[in-house]
């Protein structure tokens, strides 16, 4: 009976160890705009499962309350918002069901689709809960600097046009 149950307790703790998820940082960088966020792209790994995560927040000030959006993103869907990031020319305007990527002079304007705040915090006294949609401002540097952070993780190769 006792060895029965070493090894009921032996074979359930191997079946809880091999359901552990990892998430690492890959990059982070603050963007450059009157309402400045801080985004943040990590790849996790669930079992057999690779996504990666985009988060995103921003800081508290008098005209902006704290915000923090959370998505994911499978590595087909970020080499597509990478490549879209590159390709992307002055006054061009690219959309996918996932987000809408606009180039005006040289600023990237970034706006994800069904990515709503996450806080739960209240815009005004008496009014519903914030619903704000995840948008930010990004440069061709960092936008060069994400693709080659994302290229060094060898498990999504991108082909980028120059």
């Amino acid at each position: 009976m006792k060895n029965c149950i070493l090894l009921i307790l032996f074979t359930y703790s191997i079946s809880l160890s091999a359901q552990y998820t990892v998430t690492k940082d890959i990059y982070s960088f603050k963007t450059k705009e009157k309402n400045k966020k801080t985004i943040t792209i990590s790849k996790q790994t669930k079992k057999n499962n690779l996504d990666y995560i985009l988060s995103v927040f921003n800081k508290s000030s008098p005209d902006y309350s704290k915000c923090k959006w959370v998505t994911t993103l499978s590595p087909k869907k970020l080499n597509d918002f990478i490549t879209m990031l590159s390709e992307i020319k002055l006054g061009l305007t690219l959309q996918t069901d996932l987000f809408a990527i606009k180039q005006k002079n040289e600023r990237v304007h970034v706006v994800f689709n069904d990515t709503k705040c996450t806080k739960e915090h209240k815009t005004h006294y008496f009014q519903k809960t914030c619903n704000r949609k995840l948008s930010f401002v990004i440069n061709k540097n960092q936008i060069n600097e994400l693709n080659l952070a994302v290229n060094k993780e060898d498990d999504i190769k991108l082909l980028v046009k120059k």
